[in-house]
Parts: structure tokens; C-alpha cells; sequence
């Protein structure tokens, strides 16, 4: 059983969350990234039981409610060569202290940051627009949080030419969330499993979780698509006509397709 995906090749490479070439255009997508998953990250923190204090809980609620991911701005050159300077030290990133202020974010600053370093970057910043000042203390929680949202996810590294390779991002929770992380662009293909033909006849899919992601061999191409072989482990729970639930440990094969010589996605369901 196997499911296409098509997807448009861009040219530079990166290897490792946070370790990466043209670190700006990279580190923007994991900072988007981080901002639109951020809701998901603050929620696995508060239902640890030793991510942080009950004290700070609250905080993290009403953090979730100001979380505006388009409200995030990049500055490579601002007219103000002090725009980002806060006593006397140039800064990552500003804002203000009212909820739906602007993030203005340093491209200057920013080259290699990985989805943890954004998640904790904007933990402290949406934290300032609760009226939260102690920096020290937002600071604290951001990592906090990125620690914990790290144990969530993992990021596979594909083997795709020398001028790409491409990631995947799956979460470890039920139904998960499937990314491709592909240079500055993060496209979501978790429908891509959810719409699979997994169950026996007569049964629906309820839940699902993804065991494992692997390369079952190197990629190959015609000139026009690179098309680069996936196995993945599934556990998943099927639903007969009469409520009973059966359970499967199952490996699928999917094919992403990656057109070699555009920048968009040639095909996306």
C-alpha cells in the first residue's frame, strides 16, 4: 500500500534542527514553526507534572490566549540602527507589553535557531504582552517549555542529493502531526496517514500513533521528480459496526515526490 506525495525541491541544505546553512531563512521557518505548534508545546508543558511550578501555570494559560503567530516580523535593516538595542545590547527580539503588539525579530541574530530555541524565544516574548517584565523569569519558562516540547517530537533527517535534504517532523501524540521541513517552507501532510486504508473491511480508523519513520533506500530521480522511499511503523486502533475496538502494529510505505526544479509544491491534497 502506498501514498504519493509531490512536493517542490528547494536548493539549500540544512542537516540538523539548528544546524544548518542560510541559518536566516531557516531559522524564520522554525520560528513560524514554533509560533503555529506553540499552543500544543504550552499544553504538553502544563500537563507534565514537573515541567514547571503550579505557580506558573497561569502564566502559560494566558500566554496560549495572545499567541497571534502573523503578528511575528521579521527586521533585517531597520531605519533606526538602534531599533533593537535595549540598554546598550542589540536584542533578538522586541515587543511591547499590550497583548497583540507586533514581534519584531532580529535576522541578525537569528542564524541556527532550532524549533526549542524559537519555542523558548517566543514563550518570553508573548510573555511580555501578559505585562510580565522580569526577563530572568520568562526566560526560565521558555526553556522550560522547550525542554518538554523536545521529548514530543522528533525530526528525521532524509537522504535526498547534495543540494537537499529534506526533514520530517512527527509528534509522538495520538493522531499526530506529519511535517516536511523543507529549507524556509513547512508543509503539513498529516491527512496524508489519517486519509490511508489501514483498517480491515467494515472498520474506521479512531486513533493512530507513529512508531517510527525510516529511509527504506536512497532516492532516485529522472531528471524531472526526486522520489525518496519512506517505511513507517503505525499503531492504530480500528472501530467495527458494533463499537468494538481492534488494535494493529502495522508498517506502511509512502513515496514523497519532490519536483526538482520548481519552488512550489507541484501537488498537495
Amino acid at each position: 500500500m502506498k501514498t504519493i506525495i509531490l512536493l517542490a525541491l528547494f536548493t539549500n541544505l540544512f542537516a540538523s534542527e539548528g544546524k544548518v546553512r542560510n541559518g536566516g531563512d531557516i531559522s524564520t521557518r522554525n520560528i513560524l514553526f514554533a509560533a503555529n505548534n506553540l499552543s500544543q508545546y504550552i499544553d504538553i508543558c502544563l500537563s507534565s507534572n514537573s515541567c514547571i511550578e503550579d505557580d506558573k501555570k497561569d502564566n502559560l494559560r494566558q500566554i496560549k490566549e495572545v499567541i497571534i503567530p502573523s503578528n511575528i516580523i521579521f527586521v533585517a535593516k531597520p531605519t533606526n540602527p538602534d531599533f533593537f538595542v535595549i540598554d546598550g545590547l542589540e536584542k533578538i527580539a522586541i515587543t511591547s507589553n499590550i497583548p497583540g503588539s507586533k514581534i519584531y525579530i532580529n535576522l541578525k541574530k537569528i542564524n541556527s535557531m532550532s524549533i526549542a530555541d524559537a519555542t523558548s524565544l517566543l514563550i518570553h516574548e508573548f510573555g511580555h504582552h501578559l505585562g510580565l517584565k522580569n526577563h530572568d523569569s520568562l526566560d526560565q519558562l521558555g526553556v522550560k517549555v522547550a525542554l518538554n516540547a523536545v521529548k514530543s517530537y522528533t525530526i528525521y533527517n532524509l537522504l535526498g542529493t547534495k543540494r537537499f535534504t529534506p526533514q520530517l517532523y512527527y509528534s509522538k501524540n495520538l493522531n499526530p502531526s506529519l511535517y516536511i521541513l523543507n529549507n524556509n517552507n513547512f508543509i503539513n501532510i498529516s491527512n496524508k496517514i489519517s486519509k490511508l486504508n489501514l483498517c480491515h473491511q467494515n472498520t474506521v480508523m479512531s486513533t493512530y500513533t507513529i512508531v517510527n519513520i525510516f529511509q527504506s533506500t536512497l532516492g532516485s530521480h529522472d531528471g524531472i521528480h526526486l522520489t525518496l522511499p519512506l517505511g513507517i511503523w503505525l499503531r492504530i486502533k480500528c472501530t467495527n459496526r458494533i463499537g468494538e475496538t481492534l488494535r494493529y502494529f502495522l508498517q506502511n510505505n509512502i513515496d514523497l515526490v519532490f519536483n526538482m526544479d520548481t519552488e512550489t509544491p507541484v501537488y498537495i491534497d
